[in-house]
């Protein structure tokens, strides 16, 4: 199963501020009765690691073969896990939810200067700020929206293959359109790795490939810094 990483940039984080949220995030931990709080992992001067934990409370109807319905209360237990950075973009995320605004607000509850924005990062320069061998990568899918067809009338292009389909974006010269994500085969040795990456600072990466790929990903997103 992938892990998805996603990335935001965090207006104005420094060394100062990192260690006031780091001490910020200490004092909010797990509290039963609010049903939500930070566990810290790593504290460094440059970056922290920890995890949100929210608890989840719904009722579940069961009915029995007689038609008797019992409502039943199950509690939920979420879990993301989340890296802080002095580095743009700072916040790194993994495996959020569709939306983790409960996270945002009470990160922003323990430090009121907090402003974060969504990260813009084109797959085909992200893949070329990748640090890897080039003969170890092929692109083996891509994901092309917003072709420009005609005045009125747009399309959407996924290529897939066992050779590497950059060539066939030929198949939209001279059209505006924009590249969604690539899904790129990484030769490690004796092994193949795989990586998804997307324009909105997203990116899947298999579990067992996580450790070796994390790093070279995040290194190649840091330099497509806006000036």
């Amino acid at each position: 199963m992938p892990t998805r990483v996603i990335w935001y940039a965090v207006k104005d984080l420094n060394r100062s501020r990192l260690k006031q949220m780091a001490s910020a995030l200490a004092n909010r931990g797990y509290d039963p009765e609010r049903g939500d709080g930070f566990s810290l992992g790593d504290v460094r001067s440059t970056y922290i690691t920890g995890t949100f934990i929210e608890r989840d409370k719904y009722i579940d109807e069961i009915t029995d073969p007689f038609g008797n319905t019992e409502r039943v209360e199950r509690t939920v237990y979420k879990r993301m896990a989340f890296r802080i950075s002095t580095s743009w973009p700072q916040l790194e995320l993994y495996d959020a939810p569709r939306t983790f605004a409960p996270f945002l607000t009470t990160l922003s509850q323990q430090v009121q200067w907090l402003s974060s924005s969504s990260v813009n990062t084109p797959p085909l320069k992200w893949l070329s700020s990748l640090d890897l061998p080039p003969a170890s990568l092929l692109v083996e899918g891509a994901v092309i929206n917003n072709i420009q067809l005609s005045l009125n009338v747009s399309g959407k292009l996924i290529l897939s293959g066992d050779k590497d389909v950059i060539e066939q974006f030929n198949l939209v010269k001279g059209r505006s359109y924009l590249v969604h994500g690539i899904t790129l085969r990484v030769k490690d040795g004796d092994k193949i790795r795989r990586l998804e990456i997307f324009s909105d600072a997203r990116m899947k990466v298999q579990q067992g490939d996580f450790e070796s790929l994390l790093p070279v990903a995040r290194r190649a997103v840091q330099l497509l810094k806006p000036d």
